[in-house]
């Protein structure tokens, strides 16, 4: 009951936070417009949080083995919030790179959750309980997007304002209901040194745990073509349908819903039945020829049905991933480990947006997919040959 309870409260700190980042994502590309910014403005926008976030995720992941999860996150929600009302009342491209730079220090409430999740579950429930966070990121797309469309239409800088103000909410729920979830008798008691703040040191011991070197290049791989979509797809939906952020709205939405029940509902069964290193196999094909499919479509009906297979193969992927991961790792190292993981997922996103930026002004709408069909190839190939499997370096048990 104490863990279900945990669980609870974790998933809606999570849902909190993505509802303020999903109320932006159909703005965004368009506030950068309205002050003069192109593609490559929008991909560098989100290449400067992902930069900040490569190097301040791995610090906050070590931080929390230390001196516990609750801490970091209750920080990370905060400079959150400043972050959106910074964006909100930004008044040139200058201020919303600071507020997006200023947004990337916290990432890291994305690793604390994950390690949060690590703390409470045994092993073999791991991928299912991730899902948990995934069914988050979902349901924040779901909300998110479809209210940030609808407050458009007030001004662009509207919805980072609701943002700050769920972000300060999220920070009082979260400040007075969760629990700590790392006990001191659990923690790393290694000494604060110079190399703790060294983003990178801890980079050389995670690679070293067997097989986890491939599994973090899959997350790369698997990323890019993502995060390029995330950032991009506003535009494309723009070029090739004419779409503004009313109808991206509506679509994030449906998106969410799918993968809110994917990794709400059914994650923890098919882990269960199948596995984790085969969900994530048959979820990077799906992504493969939804990339395909997006670079040929030309009506809207057909994004729709290509995005909903995307959104369901996608969502088999990230749990099953993460599961594979953390399970590498012991109860001293979790936040370490995802850290790392989230250090790569920040290097994609650097790349992903960017990459995306470049083939969509240079080459063609279209060529953000078809390219990122091969990029999602590699990760397949390379999960394939890899022969991961779910094998924990020291069993936890549950807590609570």
């Amino acid at each position: 009951m104490q863990k279900s309870r945990a669980l609870g409260l974790i998933f809606i700190t999570v849902l909190v936070d993505m509802l303020g980042i999903g109320i932006a994502i159909p703005v965004v590309p368009f506030l950068a417009e309205s002050f003069g910014g192109s593609a490559v403005t929008v991909g560098l926008l989100a290449t400067v949080y992902a930069a900040v976030q490569l190097v301040s995720v791995p610090i906050i992941g070590a931080l929390s083995d230390r001196f516990g999860r609750r801490p970091l996150l209750l920080l990370a929600v905060l400079i959150t919030a400043i972050a959106h009302f910074l964006f909100a009342f930004a008044d040139g491209l200058a201020l919303l790179f600071l507020a997006r730079l200023l947004d990337g220090i916290t990432g890291g409430s994305v690793v604390a959750a994950q390690a949060y999740i690590a703390d409470i579950s045994k092993p073999e429930e791991r991928a299912k309980n991730f899902g948990l966070l995934g069914a988050a990121f979902g349901l924040g797309f779901i909300l998110g997007p479809a209210l940030g469309g609808l407050l458009s239409s007030v001004s662009l800088q509207t919805p980072a304002l609701v943002a700050g103000v769920l972000s300060l909410l999220n920070l009082a729920l979260a400040f007075a209901l969760l629990p700590e979830s790392l006990p001191a008798e659990r923690r790393t008691t290694a000494r604060l040194t110079l190399a703790t703040f060294n983003p990178f040191a801890s980079f050389g011991r995670v690679f070293r745990l067997p097989g986890v070197g491939m599994l973090l290049l899959v997350i790369f791989l698997f990323n890019v073509p993502f995060v390029g979509l995330q950032s991009n797809f506003p535009l494309f939906s723009e070029a090739r349908l004419g779409w503004g952020p009313g109808e991206n709205a509506v679509l994030f939405t449906v998106i969410g819903i799918v993968i809110a029940v994917a990794q709400g509902a059914l994650i923890g069964q098919l882990v269960t039945r199948y596995g984790e290193r085969r969900l994530a196999l048959v979820g990077l094909v799906g992504q493969v020829l939804a990339f395909v499919a997006l670079a040929a479509l030309a009506v809207g009906w057909q994004l729709y049905m290509v995005m909903i297979a995307f959104a369901f193969t996608n969502a088999l992927v990230g749990p099953s991933l993460t599961g594979l991961l953390s399970n590498s790792a012991t109860d001293q190292e979790q936040g370490v480990v995802l850290g790392v993981a989230q250090s790569i997922t920040s290097l994609a996103q650097m790349v992903g947006p960017l990459w995306a930026g470049f083939t969509f002004s240079y080459l063609a709408p279209g060529a953000p997919y078809w390219t990122g069909a091969i990029w999602f190839g590699l990760a397949l190939l390379g999960l394939a040959a890899a022969g991961l499997v779910a094998k924990p370096a020291m069993p936890s048990e549950a807590r609570g």
